[in-house]
């Protein structure tokens, strides 16, 4: 919270906190303004009420209330914080709603903007009371306070999009006055807390969507949250059943489960939503048995997903009485028979579905019924799809579907949609001509059935068809001119391909039955032998759009079908593989076949043959139209055949954020590969390949800010001639791996903030040409090896944020060359070596929050080179060197100003920094505080222990004999009983026997 605006400044108001509303009259958030800072009147015609009737409503009167108006985004008054308007649960934001509320009503605004009023007879909202928190999209982190809930005028609350985690507090259950909570896409788990019921009387909208949430829906909970409208615990780990009690919430307008482990049926109680419901989402689940009836009573249904489930049974009829569905996926299941149709048969009676065991019988069936005609039953009337008018995605894939497709279907959703896909299902017979109707249709996705006959001329009479697919049916013929002449359909692989990128010929194959970016379609030679009776048999395909072939491979990317893979091919499959048709306009001409490797842009050749370098730098690999982040399915990422180029040195894809994939493990196969750049690859994941070390000609590899995980290959020991590795910031594990010592030629070590554990390996001491080292930002532990020394070719050495203990090693003063030593944070111990300061280039020094001891070298003030020194935070004592004191060449010359406190606060003082900074010197302890080291950065007051503690450290405490030290700082252990300490009976020290030297400290010396 302390990035939002304006939070925990002393000075601004709560109210005036970025995200947070009081009562009406002052909201502040993300994409809020005022408009015009005019203000809005609410009229009511009732002047009193004993009871405030908390409705929206359009009465008109002389009573008014002023509220202000505020604009949450570019289309709309009430469009808030920038959501889209047209997601469900901001659909009651588009239109303001007048006060119901009586004259004497103080007015605040709810979740649905339902006025929430409140009688100052019975005690009013306070105009400071908070309202409303809106906090999405902050980047938060943390756990959720349990002391929200203290809010008693809280209506809304919404931290959805952040990075949340850990249980919701079942303290979330006391909210007084709660109507909307949004804890969706953040990283909550556990239940939802049963406490939930306590809201039943106030919650209107519940949004957990996209959490780690998991357990069951309690029965009772689902029971008493009888008034909510919307509820979306969709992309979680719940399970169990779908209760009964579903019921009860009768108010439901979007009921969203999809995602989840819920097992068995959905209960038929599921109608009792007929009323309200509009989305009824349960997609991606493990539930079976039969589609419930009662859905078709559903009048307001608006959207129903149902798919990737195990549902069993027949299209359930009475579906096609719902009139305001727009969209109805039910793919991914078992479902099985025909779908059913409204014509009759010669006979008159009502046709129940549609069927192919006889070629007479399938005519029949295709003859429409007149709409007038009285032999119609009313049931058969009622449920027709001449209802779904306003359908525009019809999902049936993946059944086990048969029959043909009805004509009557067509013809009554022909007017609306826009995505029609019967795939992977047995559907027979030919593919109606009355595909006409589908005037609108972008995609019809028929593949994967038992179509046969011709492809029907009338496809191409679809002026709005994109996508077509009727791949592996039993087509036979010719593709239609009319299709083969689009210029929209299967763009643009039917401008390179013809009518092979419809379906591809008899006597041809590809794997996806039609010619892609990978290829066109190849000849399938036919193997003609002799069956046991004597006849000739063939693996000949007699259909259009054929996937195998028995008697030849597919090579993936090969264009010409010659069997192997060109320089150009590959780097086409490269293209395809990473969105390319969105890398920008410079680079349109990857996709022409004619323009040579060498002639592309970004490519690099020598003897302008072999494809050398490899560098997209400015390409915006695996994008979408708009520039942004393109969907995962049309990017897989590097191709495997890149092992391929075997001339290659250079590949260089760095800034590739939306690249995705792995690297793949052909990369080994580069063996003359230079220079691997995959830095800034964000969306990249997938471990590091061993293989990785196998590229033997490696001198840079570069993989920092990725999504790589794993540990660090074994065989990255085996790259002599890398000069650069670069892994920081990825989510890396394990240790860094000894072998790393062989790599004799490596300049840098960039390994920063990668979740590396384990110890500094004493392999770096083989590194003679080493320069820079950084592995800040890791959880390395252990000591510092005094192999490093023995690299004197470094310059910088950044160990910081670590768990590093134990001393500085006296050998890292020999590195002559050394110019940045950062150690700060880390739990060091031990003095400071007086050579430190003498090392000749040293600019910068920080070894800050630590537990060093002893005293500041005065070395350090008379090293000419040095220009920061920070010590701060740790257990120096006595003075600062006066050679610091007066040093204007360090800390920016402060000195001049500050003199020592430039270095070191004094005993009493204290900073943020442990040193005075620009504009703020040290400051006085508090009375009855002070510090007990140089440097503080803080004061409190002390104990006779925390005197001792620093009498040990002073006097090196840990160079004292076994016996002398015995007990001297265990926590568990009373000062008293320290060796060498006597005290009197109320635990005073009252004398410290120190025989060292002769020296034995008196009880006067102790009060001093």
């Amino acid at each position: 919270l302390l990035h939002a605006h304006h939070w925990l400044e002393d000075d601004v108001d709560i109210c005036d906190w970025e995200g947070i509303t009081c009562s009406i009259t002052k909201t502040i958030g993300k994409g809020g303004s005022k408009v015009g800072g005019s203000s809005m009147t609410m009229s009511n015609s009732k002047e009193d009420n004993s009871q405030c009737g908390c409705q929206g409503g359009d009465n008109d009167g002389t009573t008014t209330t002023t509220g202000t108006i505020y604009e949450y985004g570019p289309t709309s008054m009430f469009h808030v914080y920038g959501k889209n308007k047209n997601d469900a649960r901001f659909r009651n934001y588009v239109t303001p709603k007048r006060s119901a509320c009586p004259a004497s009503s103080v007015i605040s605004i709810s979740s649905s903007y339902q006025t929430v009023c409140a009688d100052p007879r019975k005690g009013s909202i306070p105009n400071n009371a908070v309202t409303m928190i809106d906090l999405m999209e902050y980047n938060l982190a943390g756990t959720l306070p349990s002391e929200l809930a203290q809010l008693q005028y809280l209506h809304r609350l919404n931290l959805h999009d952040n990075k949340l985690h850990g249980r919701i507090p079942t303290q979330f259950g006391n909210f007084k006055n709660l109507h909307f909570l949004d804890l969706g896409k953040n990283e909550l788990s556990g239940n939802i807390p049963d406490s939930f019921v306590k809201l039943w009387e106030t919650l209107e909208e519940l949004w957990l969507e996209e959490n780690q949430l998991s357990g069951t829906l309690s029965s009772s909970l689902i029971r008493q949250l009888q008034y909510l409208k919307y509820f979306d615990a969709s992309y979680n780990q719940l399970s169990g059943t779908i209760p009964t009690e579903i019921s009860y919430m009768n108010q439901l307008t979007t009921l969203s489960l999809e995602e989840n482990e819920f097992v068995g049926v959905l209960p038929t109680d599921i109608g009792s939503l007929a009323q309200n419901l509009k989305t009824l989402d349960v997609s991606g689940n493990y539930l079976h048995g039969a589609i419930p009836t009662e859905i078709g009573g559903m009048k307001s249904l608006v959207e129903l997903n149902l798919g990737r489930n195990g549902f069993t049974g027949t299209f359930p009829r009475d579906l096609l009485r719902l009139t305001q569905l727009e969209v109805v996926v039910l793919g991914d299941n078992d479902l099985t028979g025909t779908l059913p149709s409204n014509l009759v048969d010669e006979d008159g009676h009502g046709g129940g579905g549609a069927t192919i065991e006889t070629e007479e019988e399938s005519s029949i069936t295709n003859r429409r019924t007149d709409t007038n005609n009285n032999k119609m039953s009313d049931e058969a009337a009622a449920a027709s799809w001449s209802n779904w008018k306003y359908l525009k995605l019809l999902s049936l894939s993946q059944n086990k579907l048969r029959g043909i497709i009805p004509s009557d279907l067509l013809e009554g959703i022909g007017p609306s949609v826009t995505i029609f896909d019967l795939t992977f299902n047995r559907f027979g017979g030919t593919i109606p001509r009355d595909v006409r109707f589908l005037k609108k249709v972008e995609s019809v996705l028929l593949g994967y059935n038992r179509f046969k006959g011709n492809v029907p001329t009338e496809l191409g009479w679809l002026m709005e068809l994109r996508l077509l697919n009727l791949t592996d049916n039993r087509l036979t013929g010719n593709v239609p001119r009319e299709l083969c002449n689009s210029r929209r359909l299967n763009e643009p692989l039917l401008s390179g391909f013809g009518c092979d990128a419809i379906l591809c010929p008899l006597g041809t194959f590809h794997p996806d039955g039609v010619a892609t970016n990978l290829g066109g379609c190849r000849p399938c030679p036919v193997d003609i032998q002799i069956d046991e009776d004597g006849f000739e048999t063939s693996n000949a395909s007699p259909y259009l759009g054929t996937t195998k072939c028995a008697t030849a491979d597919f090579h993936v990317g090969d264009v010409d079908g010659d069997g192997h893979l060109s320089q150009r091919e590959i780097l086409l499959l490269l293209f395809f593989f990473t969105q390319g048709d969105h890398w920008g306009h410079a680079f349109r001409d990857w996709m022409d076949m004619t323009v040579p490797s060498c002639s592309l842009p970004g490519v690099e050749c020598r003897n302008g043959v072999d494809v050398t370098s490899i560098n997209l730098k400015d390409a915006v690999l695996c994008s979408n139209d708009e520039g942004g982040n393109g969907p995962s399915s049309s990017c897989p990422g590097l191709p495997s055949e890149i092992g391929l180029l075997s001339k290659l040195e250079v590949l260089d894809l760095s800034r590739a954020i939306f690249l995705r994939g792995s690297i793949p493990t052909e990369i080994g196969m580069l063996k003359n590969l230079k220079t691997l750049d995959l830095s800034y690859c964000a969306s990249m994941t997938g471990t590091i390949p061993s293989e990785i070390g196998e590229c033997s000609s490696l001198q840079s590899l570069v993989l920092a800010d990725g999504g790589f995980t794993g540990t660090i290959p074994d065989t990255i020991g085996n790259l002599r001639m890398l000069q650069k590795l670069s892994l920081g910031l990825n989510s890396l594990a394990g240790t860094i791996p000894s072998t790393i010592g062989r790599m004799k030629s490596v300049r840098e070590i960039l390994l920063s903030r990668s979740h590396l554990t384990g110890t500094l390996p004493t392999t770096f001491g083989n590194l003679s040409k080493l320069e820079n080292l950084e592995l800040y930002g890791n959880e390395l532990v252990g000591s510092i090896p005094s192999q490093l020394g023995q690299c004197l070719m470094l310059k910088r050495i950044d160990l910081f944020n670590n768990k590093l203990n134990g001393t500085l090693p006296i050998e890292l003063v020999n590195i002559g060359l050394l110019q940045i030593f950062h150690l700060k944070t880390n739990q060091l111990s031990g003095t400071l070596p007086q050579g430190m300061g003498t090392m000749p280039l040293l600019s910068w020094f920080d070894a800050s929050s630590n537990q060093l001891t002893g005293t500041v070298p005065d070395t350090f003030g008379h090293n000419h080179m040095l220009k920061d020194l920070r010590l701060g935070g740790n257990k120096f004592h006595g003075t600062v060197p006066g050679s610091l004191c007066t040093n204007v060449r360090i800390n920016s010359g402060r000195a001049r100003q500050f003199g020592c406190d430039a270095v070191l606060c004094p005993l009493g003082f204290y900073s943020d920094a442990g040193y005075a900074s620009a504009g703020s010197g040290c400051k006085s302890c508090p009375d009855g505080e002070s510090t007990m080291y140089l440097g503080s950065s803080k004061c409190r007051k002390f104990t006779q222990r925390d005197f001792l503690s620093m009498f040990f450290d002073v006097m090196g405490g840990e160079s004292w004999p076994v016996e002398r030290k015995r007990g001297w700082l265990e926590h568990s252990l009373s000062e008293c009983h320290w060796a060498g300490i006597s005290c009197d009976e109320d635990g005073i020290v009252n004398g410290l026997d120190f025989p060292i030297n002769g020296v034995q400290l008196s009880d006067d010396f102790l009060m001093r």
